[in-house]
């Protein structure tokens, strides 16, 4: 997948980027272009996030790196014992 270069703007990195996504195959046109505007924009959120931790002073000690995670992990029995319970009506 093509990445913006630093000097290039919005729609320069967009048209090149649809043409190259493109000629990959695979891909209608429509996605293609839902692709890239993706990609400009979480480039322009992490740039600007940079721009103000620099602007703060903050430095990679001060940012928290903590993994996150959506939910527990829940063990294959306590699955199969909700899935028995669903089955026989008690839930």
């Amino acid at each position: 997948m093509p990445t913006p270069n630093q000097d290039e703007t919005k729609q320069e990195f967009v048209s090149r980027c649809i043409k190259v996504m493109m000629d990959e195959g695979g891909r209608e046109q429509k996605q293609c272009i839902a692709i890239c505007y993706s990609i400009w924009d979480r480039k322009k959120n992490v740039t600007e996030k940079i721009d103000i931790f620099l602007e703060q002073g903050t430095t990679t000690d001060d940012i928290d790196v903590t993994p996150r995670c959506s939910a527990p992990k829940r063990k294959k029995k306590d699955i199969m014992r909700r899935r028995l319970q669903t089955t026989k009506g008690i839930v």
